[in-house]
């Protein structure tokens, strides 16, 4: 699955920017996400994501002149919803990839974006899990892959890429020497995937840190965005007290 993944990403010229969300901005952000109707109790990274989506298609309206649809993909961890268990420390990925959609005309509300995803994630559950471990597994799968190829397909649309390593336990992670000050995958320029995010959780454990890989033309207006730099700093020291 993941074989497949950086052919749905833009592929040039970039630059990767750190937006850390402390956790009163969590807070507040999962405060106008939270919905009765939709998700009442949405996560943290449910939400920074789904706030990132916004802001990221809102610079797509400006550069390019009017809204285009866009698609999110999250990667989804599969362990510990097979029916057969994993040992603890087994090596290897069980992944997917979730996916949502949003139309140009559907308004940029936070609670909606976050229910689109939800949606998504929920569908990577329960009963997908158990077709791909059926006889049609390969069947299935084949199913979501050529789906997941008409949705590229749409040359129209904006795509952005998700992933979280969130609650993973990277600061408890301790080699001889102590814990780490700063866990990071790395700053990204060059010719390289663009449209590319990293979610990882600060050393604290209460705000989440998004690197955010774009094309320099569209990370320009991003990070000139009054809407994400007011619920996120950009390229803070991570060696602050509060990180």
């Amino acid at each position: 699955m993941l074989a497949i993944w950086p052919s749905l990403l833009k592929f040039g010229k970039c630059v990767t920017r750190r937006f850390v969300f402390h956790a009163s901005a969590i807070a507040t952000l999962k405060a106008k996400a939270s919905s009765s109707s939709v998700v009442p109790n949405p996560t943290s990274v449910e939400s920074v994501s789904a706030f990132i989506w916004i802001c990221f298609t809102t610079a797509s309206r400006i550069r390019y002149g009017s809204r285009r649809p866009s698609v999110l993909s999250h990667i989804v961890n599969l362990r510990g919803k097979t029916a057969t268990s994993l040992p603890e420390h087994s090596i290897g990925n069980l992944l997917w990839i979730a996916t949502a959609q949003c139309d140009a005309e559907v308004n940029l509300e936070l609670q909606s974006l976050v229910g689109l995803l939800r949606k998504s994630l929920m569908e990577t559950s329960g009963e997908f899990v158990e077709e791909l471990q059926g006889e049609r597994g390969f069947q299935k799968v084949l199913k979501c892959l050529t789906e997941l190829g008409e949705v590229h397909s749409n040359g129209g649309a904006d795509y952005v890429a998700f992933s979280s390593m969130c609650k993973v336990g990277i600061y408890e992670a301790d080699f001889g020497w102590g814990k780490p000050m700063w866990v990071s995958p790395g700053g990204i320029d060059g010719l390289v995937f663009q449209n590319l995010v990293f979610l990882i959780e600060t050393r604290n454990g209460d705000g989440i840190e998004a690197l955010v890989t774009l094309d320099e033309q569209d990370m320009a207006v991003l990070q000139s965005q009054t809407e994400i730099l007011s619920f996120a700093a950009l390229d803070p020291s991570p060696f602050q007290p509060q990180y």
